[in-house]
């Protein structure tokens, strides 16, 4: 992890995140998509998740929504955007420096 905006992981940890998919996504589909993403920004939720039985596992908050790929200083927010306009539905942090001022 390069960068820690909000919370109480450090920055140069590792963590394991979780998402869940349906039984009909292939994991090449999955593993392919995630390298393709390159540099990501992901907020993560402690406590409410799918995996309870292990506690090392990172949930990515709103099932798998907050996580976005970097687009040189935007983050888009693909998921959270409203269908057919691109505009994100938290515009007030949809680039890098948005989110350092949360610091």
């Amino acid at each position: 992890m390069a960068e820690v905006y909000w919370g109480d992981v450090t920055a140069g940890t590792e963590l394991t995140l979780g998402l869940t998919f349906n039984a009909q996504t292939e994991l090449t589909v999955v593993s392919e998509g995630f390298a393709s993403m390159g540099e990501v920004v992901v907020f993560t939720a402690t406590g409410d998740f799918v995996v309870p039985y292990d506690p090392t596992i990172i949930p990515v908050l709103w099932d798998g929504a907050f996580l976005t790929p970097v687009e040189g200083e935007r983050v888009p927010w693909p998921v959270l955007s409203e269908p057919g306009s691109g505009a994100p539905v938290v515009p007030d942090l949809d680039t890098l420096a948005e989110l350092r001022q949360l610091k």
